[in-house]
């Protein structure tokens, strides 16, 4: 088990201990932000140095003694928001609520960030995985985390994420609900919106939401899931609740070679949303994917991305097309056979691949031939994109 030593103020100390048999690169990931202090093998200093900065990380390596069994490094730093892996990680420990993230690797892990074997330890974590955290903390504020507190500050299990701020703790029928002073939205509101999503999607597939708690986060940090725990960003609205609740239950597994196309849990998600936007009358499953048509007309036009067929999201690393183009093809597939047969083809495959790792030729299987061209249209070829995008660009 890893072991992680926190000292949390305006500044972060980190001491971060792992078992050498469990380390397969000479080289760890750490957040530019911070400077490293010493590594040590044993109780023994051993040499380290900086061998690049890739998108904010930086890549230390070092080289272990012969025999060896504990690597220990100390680190030190203050996150100022513009060293996340994506525009939406803010992290800034000098605000009066942050969040510490995977994302913001404020932990020195031991694989390239995003590349597939990292992936596969972030989605299906084995026992070496799991870490264990104790905090000290040097003022008055909360701490939440999707780990088990097993003690008063000390915290266990797989990709341990954090908020630190001040925040009032809400009892309600699923779990719990954790809101800043700055955040005024209903828990009625709130717990309505989960139970109602829950009863839709189990047409899909039966799962209960339970146990569960909802953390606010502050506004533009990005609302996402982890397994017990949703980040929730104070400007999201309902839609944004909606497509994070999906996520928990009712994406398939899919292989780590695919999991960055993310059709398997963005692009269905977006298509699940609609559809639970819809049902509960808060915008029309219609009004969605002219929203999803529009964003992904500004991510071709403004952003200057290339509109690759969907199986070459991953190859092309574009995967934030599937937040948009994905769930449009979804909908193509529907407008082809109607909502009854999808919905039938949509359960088979998530009570299907529930523990099983999906890919697309097995999603392909789920539905009748008559979806051939559509299939080659939006997963194979340009020619669904080239279509949409020859209408008036976004603007």
């Amino acid at each position: 088990m890893k072991t992680l030593h926190l000292e949390l103020s305006s500044t972060i100390k980190g001491r971060f201990y792992i078992e050498t048999e469990s380390i397969k690169n000479p080289f760890f990931m750490l957040n530019k932000s911070f400077f490293i202090h010493n590594v040590f093998c044993d109780n023994l200093p051993i040499h380290f140095q900086q061998d690049s900065i890739e998108y904010n990380y930086q890549k230390i390596s070092f080289k272990l003694p012969e025999h060896n069994q504990i690597l220990l490094i100390e680190y030190e730093g203050i996150l100022d928001g513009t060293t996340g892996r994506w525009p939406y990680v803010k992290e800034k420990t000098t605000d009066e609520l942050y969040l510490l993230r995977d994302e913001t690797i404020y932990y020195p892990v031991f694989e390239t960030p995003y590349s597939e074997t990292y992936f596969s330890l972030l989605l299906y974590p084995t026992e070496k995985e799991k870490i264990r955290v104790f905090i000290t903390r040097k003022d008055s504020r909360h701490i939440c985390s999707n780990l088990t507190c097993i003690k008063p500050f000390i915290y266990e299990g797989y990709n341990p994420t954090f908020v630190i701020g001040h925040l009032k703790k809400y009892k309600c029928s699923f779990g719990k609900i954790w809101l800043s002073k700055n955040d005024k939205r209903s828990i009625k509101e709130i717990e309505k919106i989960v139970m109602g999503t829950n009863q839709f999607m189990n047409h899909f597939k039966q799962a209960n939401i339970k146990h569960f708690q909802i953390i606010s986060i502050p506004k533009g940090y990005g609302s996402f899931v982890l397994p017990g725990t949703m980040f929730f960003t104070q400007d999201a609205n309902y839609q944004g609740l909606i497509h994070e609740l999906i996520h928990i239950n009712w994406n398939p597994p899919c292989q780590i070679s695919q999991q960055k196309a993310r059709f398997f849990d963005e692009g269905l998600t977006q298509y699940f949303t609609a559809r639970v936007c819809d049902a509960l009358s808060i915008q029309s499953q219609d009004n969605i994917m002219a929203q999803y048509l529009h964003n992904f007309k500004q991510q071709i036009h403004k952003w200057k991305k290339t509109p690759y067929p969907i199986e070459e999201f991953a190859s092309h690393d574009c995967g934030e097309l599937s937040y948009s183009f994905s769930a449009l093809a979804l909908q193509a597939i529907e407008n082809r056979i109607g909502k009854e047969t999808m919905d039938s083809c949509l359960s088979k495959m998530l009570t299907t691949y529930e523990t099983d790792p999906i890919d697309f030729l097995h999603f392909k299987s789920f539905f009748p031939e008559t979806i051939e061209d559509i299939y080659t249209d939006y997963f194979l070829t340009n020619n669904a994109a080239n279509c949409l995008l020859k209408e008036t660009p976004a603007q």
